[in-house]
């Protein structure tokens, strides 16, 4: 599912902006986290666990950037995640034969 698809536009997006309004303010987050994950499982179920990773190790590189590790914390957790895209956007369609 794409974001300009006909199933995007007039399926997901109506649901999920009705279910975001259906909860109080706090749960809107928690609410909006999960659909996203839901979003891009229908999007690419084979490449879930990779979203699910690059999500926790730059959630956790955050973290300990916020504690005083910052510029070496910051340039290691930037440059394994274009070391991830550059993997994935040029390495692997090579990998595959596509």
């Amino acid at each position: 599912m794409l974001f300009g698809s006909i199933e995007f536009l007039f399926f997901f997006l109506p649901i999920v902006l009705l279910l975001t309004r259906l909860f109080s303010v706090p749960m809107q987050n928690l609410a909006l986290v999960l659909l996203s994950l839901l979003f891009v499982f229908l999007s690419d179920a084979a490449h879930f666990p990779v979203f699910l990773f690059v999500l926790s190790f730059s959630y956790l590189s955050a973290l300990l950037i916020a504690r005083k590790k910052g510029q070496a914390a910051f340039v290691l957790s930037v440059g394994i995640l274009v070391l991830l895209l550059v993997f994935f956007k040029y390495v692997s369609p090579r990998l595959s034969g596509t």
